[in-house]
């Protein structure tokens, strides 16, 4: 998203993941004829988490439990809850972030669900930090996000091209309060957008739009979809849009904080959970190629988890940075819709 001045910068107090316990080899999945080998073998991915119990708010619930402990805030003190997910949440017509924002008894926080598909976790951390500026010294917003793709309704494996799912949820605590009392060890310094609209019909069906869920295949596939748009607009169409959007929005991210082009403080940047194959074609040759940063993809033990692999990557250690380091964390997701975030790491 775009605005007339630069918002101040807030402050990430803890950022957490939920993973379930059980896993999906991807060489049992070859073995037993789920997935391909050729496509397993151009994935990167070792293993997909499989939840069999919670449903994907339900795990979310767990993800915020942690990040509200790691932080050691209450959840009394938190404003809002941004809460983005991708796919099915356990029930239709209802709220999962009013679901949430009870189960961690969040009772003065205004929940608020987003739908931006696997940009979610973008989309909430330029959201929150919009939030903040105009709140109260002090004030304190989760980020959340959770999806749950089970075999009966998604194929997980060969549902899409080029991407493996994997479930599970994430949260984050964001404050804007100062430093010196707090002590976090991050700050997200700005968030820049880039959609994509054009390429929207990449994930719907062709024809007329279903007047009811009852309407739609029982088991939803993503390849279908893509497939006819890309026979109809070329092979290369996301590739080249990807690489428009990425041009676009890394000398923004600079230009809003300040720090110039090949900067020595900027050489990282944290890529979607997406396919090794999607990274080479759509990610690495504008990041790495052109704009020199080392692209890190932690998409191996996990696959891509919807909504949730910005927050998942803030979640890992070796994503935090030395003193003064700037880390770029890019997102994407179906529409479409690109945000990279700048971080800086404090201690």
């Amino acid at each position: 998203m775009r605005s007339g001045s630069v918002l101040k910068p807030v402050f990430i107090e803890s950022a957490r993941s939920y993973l379930p316990s059980s896993f999906e080899r991807t060489a049992e999945a070859v073995a037993n004829g789920t997935v391909l080998g050729a496509t397993a073998a151009r994935s990167g991915v070792a293993q997909l988490p499989v939840e069999h119990d919670l449903s994907a708010p339900e795990m979310a619930v767990q993800a915020a439990k942690s990040a509200l402990l790691d932080s050691a805030v209450s959840a009394d003190e938190l404003e809002a809850i941004f809460y983005a997910s991708t796919f099915f949440q356990g029930a239709t017509f209802w709220s999962p972030a009013h679901f949430i924002a009870e189960a961690i008894g969040a009772k003065h926080a205004t929940p608020i669900g987003l739908m931006t598909m696997c940009n979610g976790a973008g989309t909430a951390l330029d959201l929150a930090q919009r939030h903040l500026a105009t709140s109260r010294p002090g004030t304190r917003v989760l980020v959340s996000t959770a999806d749950r793709f089970p075999s009966a309704a998604f194929d997980r494996w060969e549902g899409d091209y080029g991407v493996m799912y994997g479930d599970g949820a994430t949260a984050a605590i964001l404050s804007n309060i100062d430093t010196a009392s707090n002590r976090p060890t991050r700050k997200l310094l700005a968030t820049e957008t880039q959609s994509l609209s054009e390429l929207e019909s990449m994930h719907r069906p062709q024809g007329r739009l279903a007047g009811s869920p009852l309407s739609e295949p029982q088991r939803h596939l993503v390849k279908p979809h893509k497939k006819a748009y890309l026979e109809s607009h070329g092979r290369d169409a996301l590739t080249i849009g990807f690489s428009r959007a990425l041009r676009a929005l890394v000398p923004r991210v600079h230009e809003a904080i300040g720090v110039p082009q090949g900067d020595a403080r900027i050489r990282r940047v944290f890529v979607p959970r997406v396919g090794a194959d999607t990274i080479d074609a759509s990610y690495r040759p504008v990041l790495e190629n052109e704009l020199g940063f080392e692209v890190h993809h932690l998409v191996s033990e996990t696959g891509h988890l919807g909504a949730g692999d910005t927050i998942a990557n803030l979640a890992e250690p070796e994503s935090l940075g030395d003193p003064g380091e700037i880390t770029l964390f890019l997102s994407a997701g179906a529409g479409f819709t690109l945000t990279i975030a700048a971080v800086e790491a404090l201690q």
